[in-house]
């Protein structure tokens, strides 16, 4: 049954993250199933291996300058406000 339900996502092309966190509701599901009485055991539910998030950068000068010459109106008014938002914390973030 699970492997079925792995199976679909898969065929799919959905993320292995994406699965994951379909495959721990399925697990919760069937958990409260068997703690109240509908049914004896809960299959083993294997998680997929994600692959590891790589870490954020700030933007160089030159990205920022590319960034801004590309943006029109509105949208560039909204990045330019919420830029130094973005840039709390990250210390190459000029």
């Amino acid at each position: 049954m699970v492997q079925d339900f792995q199976k679909t996502f898969r065929a799919k092309k959905q993320a292995p993250a994406t699965v994951n966190r379909s495959l721990a509701m399925l697990r919760l599901l069937l958990r409260r199933a068997k703690t109240v009485g509908y049914l004896h055991q809960v299959p083993e539910i294997r998680m997929l291996k994600e692959t590891p998030i790589r870490p954020r950068r700030a933007y160089t000068q030159e990205e920022l300058r590319k960034l801004m010459g590309k943006l029109k109106g509105d949208l560039r008014l909204i990045v330019r406000l919420a830029l130094p938002l973005a840039c709390a914390g990250l210390p190459s973030c000029g």
